[in-house]
């Protein structure tokens, strides 16, 4: 029964809606998830090495951690603080200019042997994150035209 005011396609708005609100802080099992917040303030702690090793650049992440939902790709559903991982980037057009393209157009820093170390470390404290997947992460670089055409609201910078 839909109640007056709503129309059934609202629906699936006001479901996401409070299905985010719901996730931001579950037990589940005897593992007590953080907020989104928490997570948020934990990934900005394992990637600081990335800002403070490229004092030039941007660092920070994007996807479902830095919107709260997922993509469209996975439906949009809110993000999942029991399955994720931290899509890590870094805007520098000088490292875009280091490495090529891979062939769908993402660029890794793990292409950079001398970098490999940081990324490892970096990736070991992420993976220690609650509700991470437990999978290496990669460093996306951007240069600055291509960072310049994302979304706000699809990224979080490092202060």
């Amino acid at each position: 029964m839909i109640r007056r005011g709503f129309s059934s396609a609202s629906l699936p708005v006001l479901f996401s809606l409070l299905s985010v609100v719901v996730w931001e802080s579950v037990a589940f099992g005897d593992l007590l998830l953080a907020p989104r917040a928490e997570t948020i303030s934990k990934a900005d702690d394992a990637l600081a090495p990335l800002a403070k090793q490229f004092p030039d650049a941007r660092a920070g992440f994007r996807g479902s951690l830095a919107r709260g939902t997922k993509g469209a790709r996975k439906g949009g559903g809110p993000f999942d603080p029991t399955n994720f991982d931290v899509d890590a980037f870094i805007v520098s057009d000088d490292l875009a200019a280091a490495i090529p393209k891979a062939a769908k157009g993402f660029r890794n820093l793990g292409r950079l042997p001398e970098h490999r170390g940081l990324i490892k470390s970096i990736s070991d404290k992420l993976r220690g994150i609650p509700g991470h997947r437990d999978e290496a992460v990669k460093i996306q670089v951007f240069s600055v035209e291509e960072f310049n055409k994302l979304l706000p609201n699809e990224i979080h910078l490092l202060n």
